[in-house]
């Protein structure tokens, strides 16, 4: 059983006792699904392999439990002399409807005195339907002979080994609940290709499986026709609804099936007089509980109720696709105006309501079909988006220009997201040259132009298109548009050494992005992640973080999946700076998710290239290896600043697993050369000292010398701590290769300037060099493994590096460094003080 190992220890213990002579009762309670069946059965099978009879019952709302009756006697007389389990499963169900009297007296009976000899009892029961009765007696039961087990949601790993799925929200939505997994899992292969299981496109199955329905309906069994009908019209009603609505749908007035559903905790309250099934996959289940021809009126009966209390359309659209016929102009004119009102909040439903208007009335069918092009673009569904934009871009030039230059930079912003560079450029240079777009359509325009121009790596255009963006994008409706320009402005003004401007830029797009309220960012999200990129790049980490966080609430409470990769990813780079690698590798592992569901193979590459640069420093060397080598697949044939990440990050993941061998020739070709031209400005100085650990793990000192060289210059044109230190790090390196024990001056140099910079794994790593200088052993260039073996130390000062370091590696989560340092740092026993 996944996750189980504790509570089946547990039991295990109790079958001894019990066999040696001790009545024991195994109480076990939890959430409908949990798997107290399945451990039930585990105990089963572990007291007949233990010798024991074993008597076990289910009772369910049918029929009461049984077969207990003919024991009675038997255990009221004497002992038993085998020892003997008695399993009943669904205790509640005893409880609530019934049983023969015999059973229910003895099951009292051995809760409140148990039975001579081994006798064990072991019940399972859900506490929500339990009665006050049943919950008295177990109450009562001697807690010496008691082993109480209350199963809880599995963790994450657990859920992700039943289900061999590595997707994190996929278990946080089932709860931990394994039917629930299990059923996901079902739900998984009903669906078409491609789409992703939600509580809201599972309510569009027009089939449940055959398992996955017998499962679900199981629970609605006990239920008399008032319940029945209740259940039905309250998943027909939505996620949260109230008993007015479901006593509209259902046409009765009595309350009470609804009282049913609560009873047999189907349904719970929530706030405001509202209730929700306990789990969406229940609803679900009551969904497909009448025929298809019933929720259709049911449907409309529902509308029709909203529409009397002057609901909101976004409350009206969910019924009104569902039994709108082609052909009814006011039922599509209802779905365009919720889809409108939808778009920025929430452009999944959006698109989903456009394209129900469409099949119901076809007129201006071209103007539908671009929003609903922008409402997938928004969702991130990039290919569909794709695939309408080349049918309505080239037609869509209307009465009015402004049309199509929002159509044109929607699908080159598309075009740009898929990776394909060249021909969002021309989409958007040759509505530029047509010179009739609007002042709002230019600065549109050219802000994507410059975007564009920072994914080709081509920096000298990013500074020509963002300047003219930024001067043009002036009015409020256009600060995220103004906030993106001088965002792309001052990572040209560092490229070129001038700090100064850069760090005015990053001060003036802050002040645009604070000034924004979150209604104003969330239809432009975009100018946080590039706020928060340039922010990591002049190493203000916390107040990336701060921005990222923002707008990756924005983004996910909108549903714009198209921002999640990227701004993920840029979250995970800033934790890792900043050491807080758990935090960095959770944040690559979403971006991933993200990632897929896009349909970007470029996205896709760097979310890849970002997950194995964090899983490195956290010493998970098979996802380094196994996320690099998937980011170049994923890159293969591309160009342009992800593409030559991804390669630059399989090789380094190579350095630091102890396979150097041509680690800094591949680095150094997929970034452009020893000067790095394809990659961003910040990444020089640090891949600059990466590449210097490189070339020493071959033996080529010189060459290290030449790239330790470059990472100083730059620092003397950047004056930015974390460059002071990555370039006093990267001569330590050079310095303690060559035999030269100044290098103890230059890495603890480094140290204090990562101190400085916030940056705790890099100064770590800093003092961990010192220290192997000072205990006179030579150092290996591979950063993740500076230490293979033990080392006495006798130097105080050395001693105290170590210390030091594994303290911040600690801090930090990277367990295998903080070892290393452990390792290096043992002393001599009884030596106290500087050695011989």
């Amino acid at each position: 059983m996944v996750g189980r190992r504790a509570e089946l220890a547990s039991i295990e213990r109790a079958l001894r006792a019990c066999a040696a002579g001790r009545g024991v009762l195994v109480e076990v309670s939890g959430e409908p699904g949990i798997g107290k069946t399945r451990l039930l059965a585990e105990l089963a099978n572990s007291a007949r392999a233990s010798g024991y009879r074993v008597h076990a019952t289910r009772a369910s709302h049918f029929r009461p439990a049984s077969g207990f009756g003919d024991l009675r006697g038997e255990l009221l007389r004497e002992p038993a002399l085998q020892p003997l389990a008695l399993v009943v499963d669904d205790l509640h169900c005893v409880d609530m409807h019934g049983a023969d009297r015999a059973t229910i007296e003895l099951i009292e009976r051995l809760l409140n005195r148990p039975a001579r000899g081994p006798v064990l009892l072991a019940v399972a029961y859900r506490p929500r339907q339990a009665s006050p009765r049943l919950l008295a007696a177990l109450a009562r039961a001697d807690p010496a002979g008691a082993l109480r087990i209350e199963l809880g949601p599995l963790a994450g790993p657990d859920a992700g080994e039943l289900l061999r799925d590595a997707n994190p929200d996929r278990h946080r939505d089932c709860l931990g609940n394994p039917f629930y997994l299990l059923a996901l899992a079902g739900l998984d292969e009903a669906m078409p290709a491609g789409v992703i299981v939600d509580h809201r496109s599972a309510m569009d199955v027009a089939e449940l499986p055959g398992p996955l329905r017998r499962g679900l309906i199981a629970e609605f069994a006990g239920l008399g026709p008032a319940g029945v009908a209740a259940a039905g019209a309250a998943a027909v009603a939505g996620e949260r609804f109230d008993p007015e609505l479901v006593t509209s749908i259902t046409g009765t007035v009595e309350p009470s099936g609804l009282d049913e559903l609560l009873v047999h905790d189907l349904v719970r309250a929530g706030g405001g007089g509202e209730f929700r099934f306990r789990h969406w996959l229940l609803r679900l289940g009551a969904y497909h509980l009448p025929s298809p021809t019933w929720r259709r009126e049911a449907h409309r009966r529902a509308a029709a109720a909203l529409r009397s209390r002057d609901a909101p359309l976004s409350a009206l659209a969910p019924h009104v696709e569902r039994y709108a016929v082609p052909g009814n102009r006011a039922a599509a004119d209802e779905l365009t105006a919720a889809a409108r009102a939808a778009m920025s909040q929430d452009p999944a439903s959006a698109a989903r309501w456009l394209r129900a208007a469409l099949r119901l009335n076809p007129r201006d069918r071209d103007g539908l079909r671009l929003e609903l092009a922008n409402a997938l673009g928004l969702a991130g569904r990039l290919r569909e988006s794709r695939a309408i934009l080349h049918d309505v871009v080239p037609g869509s030039a209307g009465p009015g220009r402004r049309r199509e230059a929002r159509a044109v930079v929607l699908c080159a912003t598309v075009e740009r997201l898929l990776g394909h560079h060249a021909e969002a450029r021309g989409l958007l240079l040759g509505e530029l040259a047509r010179q009739q777009a609007t002042r709002q359509d230019r600065a549109a325009l050219v802000s994507e132009l410059a975007i564009g121009a920072l994914m080709r790596g081509d920096l000298l255009e990013v500074g020509r298109w963002a300047a003219r963006a930024a001067g043009t994008a002036t009015r409020r409706g256009e600060l995220g548009i103004r906030a993106t320009a001088l965002g792309l402005l001052t990572m040209t003004s560092y490229g070129d050494g001038d700090l100064a401007s850069a760090q005015g830029h990053l001060r003036a797009a802050t002040a645009v992005v604070d000034s924004m309220t979150d209604r104003e960012l969330a239809a432009q999200p975009a100018a946080a992640l590039w706020l928060g990129w340039n922010e990591v790049y002049l190493e203000r980490y916390h107040d990336a973080v701060r921005h990222l966080d923002r707008g990756l609430r924005l983004a996910r409470d909108t549903g714009q999946g198209h921002l999640l990769p990227l701004v993920l990813a840029c979250r995970s780079l800033a934790m890792r700076w900043l050491g807080r690698l758990p935090a960095a590798a959770a944040s690559a592992e979403q971006a991933v998710a993200a990632a897929a569901g896009t349909g970007s193979d470029e996205l896709m590459a760097l979310a890849h290239a970002v997950q194995s640069w964090t899983a490195s420093w956290v010493g998970d060397r098979a996802t380094a290896l196994d996320a690099g080598a998937a980011a170049v697949r994923e890159a293969a044939g591309r160009t342009g600043w992800f593409a030559g990440l991804a390669t630059a990050m399989l090789a380094r993941s190579r350095l630091v697993t102890g396979r150097p061998g041509g680690s800094a020739a591949a680095i150094a070709s997929a970034l452009g050369g020893p000067d790095l031209t394809t990659v961003d400005p910040r990444s020089h100085a640090s891949w600059w000292e990466v590449l210097v650990r490189a070339e020493l793990a071959e033996g080529n000192l010189a060459a290290a010398a030449g790239f330790a060289t470059r990472a100083e210059l730059l620092a003397g044109r950047i004056d930015l701590a974390g460059h002071q230190g990555h370039a006093r790090l990267a001569r330590a390196h050079v310095l303690a290769a060559a035999g030269d024990p100044t290098a103890v001056e230059s890495a603890l140099a480094a140290a204090a300037a990562f101190a400085t910079a916030g940056c705790p794994l890099e100064e770590g790593r800093a003092r961990l060099l010192a220290a192997t200088v000072l205990a006179g052993r030579a150092v290996l260039a591979d950063g993740a493994a500076l230490v293979r073996d033990t080392v006495l130390v006798r130097d105080t000062v050395a001693a105290d590096q170590l210390d030091r370091a594994r303290e911040l590696f600690e801090d930090c989560g990277a367990p295998q460094l903080a070892r290393q340092a452990a390792r290096l740092g043992r002393r001599p026993p009884g030596r106290h003080g500087p050695g011989p």
